[in-house]
């Protein structure tokens, strides 16, 4: 069975870790720190009306440049999504993800 990955099912895992899946940045993790709604154009939502953005922190020593990434997530599994750097504060370095 799979998982119907929406705003909901993400709002549910706020705070939790998401692991990349990549050579390069072994042991790298990212939070999901914020979940939001997203208007636009209707030809830019999804077949169910939704398009939102997931906003992650990730560590301030490592830095991720925008590009597609493979996340592993304890619930949700392996996710591909494009997060591009958007911010930081005192604890990382900040990556949105738009769904749509």
């Amino acid at each position: 069975m799979s998982i119907q990955l929406n705003k909901t099912v993400f709002s549910k895992c706020l705070g939790s870790r998401y692991r990349l899946d990549s050579e390069a940045a072994t042991g790298v993790s990212l939070e999901l720190i914020e979940v939001a709604e997203r208007r636009g154009p209707v030809e830019v939502t999804s077949a169910e009306g939704q398009s939102f953005s997931l906003l992650f922190r990730g560590p301030l020593d490592y830095v991720l440049s925008p590009q597609n990434y493979r996340l592993v997530h304890e619930t949700l599994g392996v996710l591909d999504l494009r997060l591009v750097p958007v911010g930081m504060d005192e604890s990382g370095l900040h990556y949105e993800a738009i769904l749509h």
